[in-house]
């Protein structure tokens, strides 16, 4: 079993469009693999509130299930999951800020590091302050880079 925390900044509109998916992508593909998904974010601007509307929209037009409250990340996080992916560099710096030892930061992976697209950019755009055409973007950048991370989670490679 994996243990994946996907991290944005308030966790409510990449890290949570991330977990929903990729456990969509899961179920889609039938797999094998055994995963607990979370999210959080950085900071607790939004703690306690479901994902934003649009990513909630987005969803809702694919099919796609989402249960979320937002929360921030926790230090009990670091203990309990394998891998914990930042959505971009500001928060990936963050992160590594709370993280207790340096045990701990060798589960922090910056996301877009698995996106076959990237062209070099580690950063998932913040669509928040965008509009639908932004968060389509995310939603791209998201699922490209989930299905390359599943392939190497399914062939047994190492992410970090």
């Amino acid at each position: 079993m994996y243990k994946v925390l996907f991290v944005c900044l308030g966790n409510i509109c990449r890290s949570p469009l991330a977990a929903a998916v990729f456990a969509n992508k899961l179920k889609e593909k039938n797999s094998d693999l055994v995963f607990e998904i979370d999210s959080a974010g950085t900071h607790n601007y939004h703690a306690g509130k479901p994902a934003d509307e649009r990513v909630l929209l987005m969803l809702n037009d694919r099919n796609i299930e989402i249960n979320h409250l937002a929360r921030r990340i926790e230090l009990k996080d670091f203990d309990y999951f394998d891998y914990i992916f930042a959505m971009d560099e500001n928060n990936y710096e963050a992160i590594h800020k709370l993280a207790p030892n340096k045990n701990y930061k060798a589960k922090i992976v910056q996301f877009r590091k698995y996106d076959p697209y990237s062209q070099g950019s580690l950063t998932v755009p913040d669509p928040y302050y965008g509009d639908m055409k932004d968060f389509q973007v995310v939603y791209n950048i998201i699922d490209d880079t989930l299905e390359n991370l599943y392939d190497r989670f399914s062939q047994g490679l190492e992410v970090n």
